[in-house]
């Protein structure tokens, strides 16, 4: 039989194991070939050779300079500004039309927006199936980006247009779809809910460790509430550090993570609240989540992707499958989550985080437990074989 040539897309959209957990699952099996396709898209997280399975052929493209800098001064001289180039860099749509002459995939999937732009220049013929991983969704007019950013409009009005031609639709949960079919202006016939995925290779929980413990000198007997991730705009950072003195001694508020640029307030961490920035792969994650007591989980609540990530944050999965209770705010997502596997407490404001900390030690086990029981949710074992039969039988 025939091999399934299946072909993976990114563009400056960094490979994560939301994306590797498919590749190499893929890239196991007998009949099928996989490649990869990127720009603009390792990250200090994810190691190619470690991460990545050796069967996967990497092709990386790399933006000619000069080329680009061609478009960029007519663009100026001229005011012409040309659709597909405010998306993708001239050199890459360039390097792809030779490429995508030596190919014909089976199967293309796009990750994210650019990526789907980036897809659809490798797609040749209607017999190819195309697949849109889709892990943000972009909604006006509460999207951040939204701000008559010329490129921004550009790349939406693509997404809009391609979305109708899309075979398959991966996205993380019922709620996200609703809202992705909504400001796509398009109800996508044929979809499959995955949620972000993090124990692809394991069927049991991760143990306790104190890694975090040893890593910032505190006693393994502290109790740590821990903020794991970018420290960013929207999520409640310096409201958080507001709040820390109001925690009973017992608990240790620990931050790990790097500040972005978006938060613009400077932070100032109180002489108990600790700060940890040392960049950790992804094998070191779970030994991270798994030092803490509880987690935190806040996302900007004004605008719905982020709001609604109770499925498709790899935070909340490295919480369940760890067995760690976590705190978010409270929205019809993490209701959801909730109503399922009663594994975290929600609150309305971040001024009820006490509370919320007191209500969860009360009762640790009974929390933890539940968070145990849903990590089968985030786990892709869960997934695959439908996942594959979606995939295939396109």
């Amino acid at each position: 039989m025939k091999k399934k040539q299946i072909a993976f897309f990114h563009y400056s959209w960094g490979v994560q194991i939301h994306t590797t957990n498919i590749i190499n699952f893929l890239a196991e099996r007998t009949d099928t070939e996989v490649y990869l396709y990127y720009y603009d898209s390792t990250t200090p997280y994810t190691n190619f050779e470690k991460d990545i399975h050796s069967n996967v052929k990497l092709i990386e493209l790399k933006a000619i300079k000069w080329i680009d800098y061609i478009y960029r001064a007519f663009r100026k001289t001229t005011s012409i500004k040309i659709t597909l180039f405010e998306i993708i860099w001239p050199s890459i749509v360039l390097q792809s039309f030779f490429l995508s002459l030596k190919t014909n995939f089976t199967h293309i999937i796009a990750v994210e927006r650019y990526g789907l732009s980036f897809a659809n220049l490798f797609r040749k013929i209607n017999t190819q199936k195309l697949i849109y991983y889709s892990l943000e969704i972009y909604i006006e007019p509460e999207h951040p980006f939204n701000n008559d950013h010329y490129s921004y409009k550009c790349v939406r009005k693509k997404e809009i247009e391609l979305v109708k031609t899309v075979d398959l639709l991966i996205i993380q949960s019922v709620i996200r779809l609703n809202a992705f079919n909504k400001f796509n202006n398009y109800t996508v016939p044929n979809y499959f809910i995955l949620p972000v995925c993090v124990d692809s290779n394991s069927d049991k929980a991760i143990d306790k460790s104190y890694f975090l413990h040893e890593l910032v000198s505190l006693p393994t007997t502290q109790k740590v509430i821990l903020f794991f991730g970018e420290l960013a705009g929207g999520r409640a950072v310096v409201e958080i550090l507001n709040q820390s003195h109001k925690l009973p001694k017992e608990f240790k508020l620990v931050f790990h993570g790097k500040q972005k640029n978006n938060l613009k307030a400077k932070l100032e961490f109180p002489q108990d609240v600790i700060w940890s920035q040392k960049v950790l792969p992804n094998d070191y994650l779970d030994k991270l989540v798994s030092s803490a007591y509880i987690g935190l989980a806040f996302y900007n609540k004004g605008d719905l992707n982020d709001k609604f990530t109770a499925y498709s944050s790899e935070k909340i999965a490295r919480y369940c499958v760890s067995g760690i209770p976590f705190i978010a705010f409270e929205n019809e997502d993490y209701l959801d989550l909730k109503s399922k596997y009663d594994c975290c407490v929600l609150i309305k404001d971040i001024d009820n985080l006490t509370d919320a900390i007191k209500e969860i030690d009360n009762n640790y086990n009974y929390f933890r437990k539940n968070a145990l029981a849903a990590s089968k949710v985030f786990d892709f074992n869960t997934y695959k074989n439908k996942l594959l039969d979606s995939i295939l039988t396109l």
